[in-house]
């Protein structure tokens, strides 16, 4: 699906697949790090405020190394 003005990143399942593999500090070379707008589930209006962010930082303590 193609989303205008979207950023392109980790979405919340490759949030999950960084966790369960075991990331300590992940980064890459853009703004937001995760994908904006954040598709929760697909389908239905449910928005969050960077829950990748959120899985990552606050509830696995994996540090985000942006731009």
């Amino acid at each position: 699906m193609r989303i205008p003005n979207a950023s392109p990143g980790p979405s919340v399942g490759g949030a999950k697949f960084l966790i369960d593999h075991g990331a300590r500090v992940v980064g890459d070379d853009t703004l937001t790090f995760e994908m904006r707008p954040p598709i929760i589930n697909p389908g239905k209006p449910n928005f969050q405020v960077f829950p990748v962010h959120m899985q990552l930082i606050a509830d696995s303590g994996i540090y985000i190394i942006e731009t």
